[in-house]
């Protein structure tokens, strides 16, 4: 079974941008870029977010600009 490694693209956000992507059908976005974008902890929100039932986080592989795999970053749908 190959590993499918989401391609991340900046979507224009509330005047600035977030990173995105459309992984296993749905629309994720990065989490430590939207976090710090409106000046929040972001080892804060992690555990938060880990901690709400309602939450949805997932560990995703993403592309780099040179096509290399990253590490895996938390990404938020």
């Amino acid at each position: 079974m190959s590993k499918e490694i989401a391609r991340l693209e900046y979507v224009p956000f509330m005047g600035g941008h977030l990173l995105a992507t459309y992984y296993q059908g749905k629309v994720w976005a990065a989490l430590r870029p939207l976090v710090e974008g409106v000046e929040l902890d972001y080892s804060a929100q992690v555990k938060r977010l880990k901690a709400a039932p309602w939450a949805c986080m997932a560990l995703i592989a993403t592309e780099a600009r040179n096509g290399a795999e990253r590490t895996p970053r938390w990404m938020v749908k």
